[in-house]
């Protein structure tokens, strides 16, 4: 792709965008010598035939929305409207709005539930895991593909967390273990763009139909910088991604004994690159605590902060990391462990709830109405109520003094019902 791109020197720009390259060279439109996303046939396909092989796939398809508009072009292409998809409770936000604007009827889980789910709804099309999760969490995935393929079922993946795991031995991605499809967010965990993402397929044919579906939710002008970073990560790591990420293992081996003779936990999960740290004082605490010595995390919950490690970092990240650890004062407290609530009453659909007229509610007046929008605990994510769902004492609760995602200024958006 790069090739592709360097053909435009010295030409003269009479076409968008209009800072004519010179923001970035490379940043251009759709002409006869570049490509087209959504018809390639020039440096965007070979890049996309490239990363299919890397990653083990039938096929790839090269996202500029990130691994949002992977979710939703998915959802969109292997469901019709009112089909049923088992997804777990943790999915992201974007599976939740796919449902919405194709009118899926989503069957909630909690993710240990996937199986008996997939047992007990026989009728679902499709049932959608997120694998690895925000720590690192990686659930088996070969169970669930066996049984999907004997029900007529379509497994798809939610691995935006995952795109390094094409390069780590000994670790399976979603595609090896017998997914349809998957996105990958590359941006996340490689050294690609922000909003770079990518969907791989088992099957061509699924790959073209995942393709128009992105027109629906994607710019008609994708960005040239952002796909050529995500063929530049990927011949990085073909040529030495799998040696890097074991350097970085090896430091952060190193780096969690020394951070447990401080008092802090390793608490990583089966993708051992993604640094989850116990701390006695708390993982919110930790985070402010970091904040002030110039360390910004991915994340921090009432027990742990997360870090999101990449083959960008190296040993001089987590002896910065080290270094700040023994300056800070340690408090130690004892962490909230709220228990996990019943999935909630739905009264209406997740696309009528969406698109029906709404208002912000005070959270303490909130209780008994119809949620318009996701709302819930941040991290990890997981929503207290979706749209669609009753709003419950319980949630709010849990709501009062913690970090949330979907409350702005201490409202929640909810369904105006009318009145009987």
């Amino acid at each position: 792709m790069e090739k592709m791109l360097k053909g435009l020197e010295g030409r003269l720009s009479l076409h968008m965008p209009g800072h004519k390259g010179q923001l970035n060279p490379f940043d251009t439109t759709e002409l006869p010598m570049t490509d087209d996303l959504y018809a390639p046939d020039k440096g965007i396909l070979q890049a996309e035939i490239a990363m299919a092989k890397s990653c083990r796939a039938a096929a790839s398809v090269f996202l500029v929305g990130g691994g949002t508009a992977g979710v939703q072009s998915l959802l969109l292409s292997y469901l019709k409207p009112n089909d049923a998809v088992i997804l777990p409770r943790n999915a992201h936000i974007s599976a939740i709005n796919a449902c919405a604007l194709g009118n899926f009827n989503a069957i909630f889980v909690r993710e240990e539930d996937c199986l008996a789910a997939m047992e007990a709804n026989p009728s679902a099309k499709a049932v959608f895991i997120t694998r690895p999760d925000y720590y690192g969490g990686m659930m088996p995935l070969e169970k669930i593909a066996e049984t999907a393929r004997e029900m007529g079922m379509k497994l798809l993946v939610d691995e935006a967390h995952g795109a390094h795991l094409n390069w780590m031995p000994n670790i399976k991605t979603a595609m090896d273990c017998g997914a349809d499809a998957c996105v990958q967010s590359f941006h996340k965990t490689l050294p690609a763009l922000n909003s770079a993402a990518v969907m791989h397929f088992k099957s061509k044919e699924d790959a073209a139909t995942a393709r128009m579906r992105s027109r629906l939710i994607q710019t008609s002008s994708p960005s040239f910088p952002v796909l050529l970073s995500m063929d530049q990560a990927r011949e990085h790591m073909d040529i030495c991604g799998e040696e890097r990420l074991g350097e970085l293992l090896y430091c952060i081996d190193a780096f969690c004994l020394k951070a447990e003779k401080l008092g802090y936990e390793d608490m990583r999960r089966e993708d051992r690159t993604r640094l989850v740290l116990k701390a006695p004082q708390g993982g919110r605490t930790l985070r402010e605590q970091l904040i002030k010595k110039g360390i910004d995390v991915e994340m921090a919950d009432d027990a742990c902060i997360v870090c999101i490690l990449t083959v960008a970092d190296d040993a001089r990240a987590l002896e910065r990391l080290y270094r700040a650890l023994t300056e800070i004062e340690i408090n130690p407290s004892q962490p909230r462990q709220p228990k996990p609530l019943p999935l909630p009453e739905r009264r209406i659909s997740i696309t009528q709830a969406c698109f029906a007229p709404f208002e912000a509610i005070l959270l303490k007046e909130a209780a008994g109405r119809i949620a318009a929008m996701s709302f819930g605990l941040y991290p990890p994510g997981i929503p207290l109520a979706v749209p669609g769902e009753i709003i419950t004492e319980e949630m709010l609760a849990l709501c009062t003094d913690s970090d949330t995602f979907g409350v702005i200024n201490g409202r929640v958006s909810c369904v105006v019902e009318e009145e009987q």
